[in-house]
């Protein structure tokens, strides 16, 4: 789904056909026959002092800040106004006024503007507020040596400047983005100095001073690297509320910047790592990701990045729902009412659908339906695309099959034949498109070689274009597992390569080492892009490429980045068996994988730069939810985790409808006038977006931040692309009046750019 902050732009206001200048006119709004209040005759403009402040809340403490506001007027004299006028903030989480003295939150920092307001006037400060907190870790009882009471003055020792000495920062990578929602992400470093016992890492910008002291000490049950001895390796979890101060801080700010020191308690040098960069997205993670794990006799998991901080990851399928087969490549229709999971693995293909609102159902298992190894649901949920080449296979190509019985309805004509089958189909967001992997040399649909990326359009029901090469065949490689990005614009795919150029087990598109991530434009014959800080390998991984980076999919929501709102960003996961920073990659579940088990990990990637041939992704992260001592893989993401039968985005709500999914908010279908939604049939569950800032879209499912408000840019009521975020003051060219003043530097004038009255005031600028 597309962001409606991410529609086309109104101007922020109307073009002035006409701007009157006339020598020796005072043309500065005021009234000839004079203002009811004196303070306002002959009043040209406001000023606010301090005209711009950073301010710094320490350790929880609130920063505040006392303001006064000066009138400026026609004989060029000042008066003091501040008992005049109402103060208010852009953003009031960061804080609230009393009179004209602002008291800050202590929970997060961020930049806002101050705005001071008298009849039609308006004059704004911005403001600066620094989050400051220390953190001290202590170990816990009885698990190593207290901190000293005041940890951060052991840092006042002379610099250590002998690399070999130094922190060692190894997870997680340099220039990493993560979403605000992550909830966990641990930081790993390297004691490289023996007698260092005391260390703090600084998370810090231009709104945040946070530190952490603590000791070097690891999680309970850490598979540790074997190249890192245990007393050296040191694994730090921010608690929620560290996390909380720094996310909520920094969602859509700049980077971070992360650093580790290290020192000896009983004093002596300091020594400090290089830093890397660490970005918070702006808009939180949604939707739900099913993946197959090999823990509890394996079996098909979900994580619902829409539920509470405190959820857990929780089994969907096992053994038991499939007459004890093994249930590992699955699908899910886009708004995860439905299910496909094959039963048997490689030369089974039994078909088994689960109705997912409705979980106390049975599970359909369909034994005399076409076998199906993998599938790609329709966007309408009623069909699903499916292939099945292995044994026993008469049909080679796509089959369109039924999204309720299973049943195959046609063949997908030139997808496919006895030589080149067809495998690994993803089906794009808008219905459009088909993609597929075609086999070069024919082996299984879980192992085959050769392989090139094919796609076709769906042109019409039941109907279909010609087939064209998206990613061609190679001697040498093997390409597959495409997947569309959620704007149709491009996708990334897996391409491996044969040791000694030759066909084999680790190029048979099933855990090759050398399987990497390529992005490529869904065009005919598209240039190939290789994601090299998705694919690239961590510290510890000592330069080793050979990570199978493996199974791409896309979280199926394109959201607003973090470069303003015209910017975009995709999130996608992928399976690799490198190192977790100083965690190794879980055992391996079979011969197959001759690296090691994997792990699920997810990098954010910028569609814009990908779709102009460049690689748009960067480096990823280790989803934190899943077992880590169990492989895990073939991750396939929904809009929503459907449980206990709740609505999804457009289904009724309220008075005779389901409860919303998480992650969806039951709204009227009208806004003039909303309506209740105690009455059944006024309100649907509608995705609500992270709310806009100044001059963004807005409508009632995309709010404006703080106090800014969803208005025409003239001002009033909205509705439709019309509507923009704009602060509690009239931008240039927007209505005004008594009660409603022209930001600063504008005044409240009428036609002709004469003193304001009656209903036709708009803010323009004072001509002397």
């Amino acid at each position: 789904m597309v962001d409606p902050m991410l529609r086309s732009k109104r101007p922020f206001f109307a073009v002035l056909s006409v701007l009157i200048a006339v020598a020796g006119c005072n043309c500065n709004g005021t009234d000839p026959d004079g203002p009811d209040d004196p303070a306002l005759r002959g009043l040209k403009r406001l000023s606010v002092t301090p005209a711009e402040v950073t301010l710094t809340t320490v350790d929880g403490a609130a920063a505040t800040q006392t303001y006064s506001v000066t009138g400026h007027y026609d004989d060029d004299s000042t008066r003091d106004l501040t008992d005049k006028v109402s103060f208010s903030l852009d953003d009031p989480s960061l804080g609230a006024f009393s009179g004209a003295t602002f008291t800050s939150s202590t929970e997060r920092g961020g930049k806002t503007m101050v705005r001071a307001s008298f009849d039609t006037y308006s004059a704004e400060a911005p403001l600066t507020l620094v989050l400051k907190r220390t953190f001290p870790v202590q170990p816990p009882p009885g698990g190593g040596t207290p901190l000293p009471p005041d940890p951060g003055s052991h840092f006042g020792g002379d610099p250590e400047t002998d690399p070999a000495r130094l922190p060692l920062l190894v997870y997680p990578n340099d220039g990493v983005v993560v979403p605000p929602n992550l909830r966990e992400l641990e930081i790993h470093f390297v004691r490289q100095h023996r007698t260092d016992d005391l260390f703090e890492i600084s998370f810090t910008n231009a709104i945040t001073d946070v530190r952490v002291f603590l000791r070097c000490g690891l999680p309970d049950g850490v598979r540790l690297i074997t190249s890192v001895p245990s007393d050296e390796a040191c694994i730090f979890t921010p608690s929620a509320e560290l996390w909380r101060w720094l996310s909520e801080t920094n969602r859509g700010a700049t980077p971070l910047t992360v650093q580790v020191r290290g020192t000896s308690e009983s004093g002596g040098p300091v020594g400090t790592s290089e830093p890397i960069r660490l970005q918070i997205a702006r808009t939180e993670l949604r939707g739900a990701l099913y993946y197959w794990t090999t823990s509890g006799d394996s079996g098909i998991m979900r994580y619902d990045f829409a539920g509470p901080a405190d959820a857990e990851a929780t089994r969907v399928l096992g053994p038991s729902d499939g007459n004890g087969s093994c249930l590992g490549c699955h699908a899910l229709s886009r708004d995860g009412k439905k299910l496909f999971a094959n039963g048997n693995g490689q030369n089974g293909g039994h078909t088994i659908i689960r109705d997912l609102a409705n979980e106390t159902e049975p599970v359909g298992f369909y034994d005399n339906t076409e076998r199906v190894q993998f599938a790609a649901w329709s966007p309408d949920s009623t069909r699903f695309v499916g292939v099945y080449a292995d044994s026993g296979a008469t049909r080679f190509g796509l089959m369109m099959l039924d999204g309720t019985t299973g049943q195959r309805l046609h063949d997908v004509p030139g997808t496919g034949n006895n030589d080149h089958p067809a495998s690994h189909p993803d089906w794009s967001a808008d219905g459009s498109t088909l993609v597929w992997t075609r086999m070069g040399v024919k082996g299984t649909n879980q192992r085959f070689y050769n392989g090139s990326i094919r796609a076709l359009e769906i042109t019409g029901e039941d109907t279909y274009g010609e087939s064209f090469t998206v990613v061609p065949q190679e001697s040498g490689k093997n390409r597959y597992y495409p997947a569309i990005s959620p704007d149709g614009a491009f996708l990334v795919y897996n391409e491996s390569t044969c040791p000694g150029g030759s066909n084999g087990t680790h190029c048979n598109a099933d855990s090759d080492p050398s399987a990497t991530l390529w992005s490529a434009r869904l065009v005919a014959d598209a240039p190939r892009v290789k994601l090299e800080r998705a694919n690239a390998p961590g510290p510890t991984d000592g330069g080793n490429t050979q990570l199978t980076n493996s199974y791409p999919k896309w979280s199926p929501f394109d959201v607003r980045g973090n470069d303003g709102p015209e910017s975009r960003l995709n999130w996608l996961t992928f399976s690799s068996n490198r190192n977790f920073g100083l965690r190794r990659p879980p055992s391996a579940s079979n011969d197959e994988a001759p690296n090691g088990g994997t792990l699920l990990w997810m990098a954010a990637v910028d569609p814009d730069v990908a779709a102009a041939d460049q690689d748009g992704s960067y480096p990823a992260f280790v989803l934190p939810f899943q077992d880590l001592a169990t492989s895990n893989h073939i991750a396939q993401w929904a809009q929503f985790a459907v449980v206990d039968g709740c609505a999804t985005e457009g289904d009724g709500c309220g008075s005779g409808g389901s409860a919303c999914c998480n992650g969806l908010t039951c709204l009227p279908k009208s806004s003039d006038p909303p309506l209740p939604c105690e009455i059944e049939g006024n309100c649907t569950c509608e995705i609500v977006e992270t709310c806009g800032l100044t001059g963004e879209s807005c409508d009632a499912s995309s709010p404006c931040c703080g106090a800014l408000s969803c208005e025409n840019p003239g001002g009033g009521a909205c509705a439709g692309d019309d509507c923009l975020c704009q602060p509690a003051c009239g931008a240039l060219g927007q209505a005004c009046g008594t009660g409603s003043p022209c930001c600063g530097g504008l005044l409240c004038l009428g036609e002709g750019a004469t003193a304001c009255e009656g209903e036709n005031c708009s803010c323009m600028p004072g001509i002397d």
